[in-house]
């Protein structure tokens, strides 16, 4: 009996799992076509600051946001934009927890007439390299509690803005997602 009880246990275990894995997984194929507008960058970027205010202030870490003169608006979905600068911010959080000087950047800037760069840097540990090149394969995670959709789902929307996004790391000095965008406005 207590075998037996054990087993159908183990059987709703995995069952609330699978169930569990479905959702996740339902939630990074199902995202909404992204509708485009003109989106305040600096806006954006103080949305995200809010967001995560009482986590950062709390976890000892420091934000900032550094937007060039020149770029004011970005063609997005600012939803769908919000949702992969949560994700970014998330990642770096995670990297910095417990250490002390911890710091976030959020930068904006545009090198040229036709493109937008966006960057999410952090001064933590960096990537290791046995790792780097699975971040952005969906379900991949090394936090023990994480679903491994969240880099995923980023580079989805971005893909689905017609932008893209990569990253450059050194362990012990931090991690820069950076994020390229076309520049175009509609009137």
């Amino acid at each position: 009996a207590s075998d037996l009880l054990q087993s159908s246990e183990l059987i709703t275990q995995r069952g609330n799992a699978l169930i569990e894995f479905v959702e996740y997984y339902k939630s990074f194929t199902t995202l909404p076509d992204p509708v485009m507008v003109r989106a305040d960058l600096s806006q954006l970027f103080e949305n995200i600051s809010r967001y995560f205010s009482e986590e950062l202030q709390h976890s000892g870490i420091s934000l900032s946001i550094e937007v060039s003169d020149e770029l004011r608006e970005i063609h997005a979905d600012p939803n769908l934009m919000e949702q992969a600068m949560i994700n970014l911010v998330r990642n770096a959080i995670y990297a910095l927890k417990g250490q002390t000087g911890g710091l976030i950047t959020l930068r904006g800037k545009q090198p040229g007439k036709n493109e937008v760069i966006l960057e999410i840097s952090d001064n933590g540990p960096g990537i290791s390299p046995p790792i780097q090149s699975q971040v952005f394969i969906p379900f991949f995670t090394t936090k023990q509690k994480g679903t491994g959709i969240g880099l995923s789902i980023v580079k989805k929307i971005l893909n689905m803005h017609g932008g893209s996004i990569r990253f450059q790391t050194r362990e012990g000095s931090g991690t820069t997602f950076i994020i390229r965008l076309p520049y175009y406005l509609q009137d």
